[in-house]
């Protein structure tokens, strides 16, 4: 099966928002948001002023301090 038509089968499967209830709707919000938080997690250091460069840890390059994502809600 081609890569593109596994995820077009994915997609499809999901539920129609507009079925779901309020209950599951703010469950797959929650899930997507925890998503995002795991995602910024493997790019951002947690280690102050770091350079983004590897060291201990971090074996690849990564955020640089000054990249990572605010603490506060910043999409909105």
């Amino acid at each position: 099966m081609s890569r593109g038509r596994a995820k077009w089968q994915m997609i499809e499967s999901l539920a129609d928002p507009g079925m779901m209830s309020l209950e599951q709707l703010k469950a797959e919000v929650a899930e997507l948001v925890r998503a995002d938080e795991l995602a910024a997690r493997h790019w951002a250091c947690e280690v102050q002023d770091c350079d983004g460069l590897p060291h201990e840890g971090w074996l690849h390059h990564h955020a640089r301090a000054v990249q990572r994502q605010p603490r506060w809600l910043w999409t909105v």
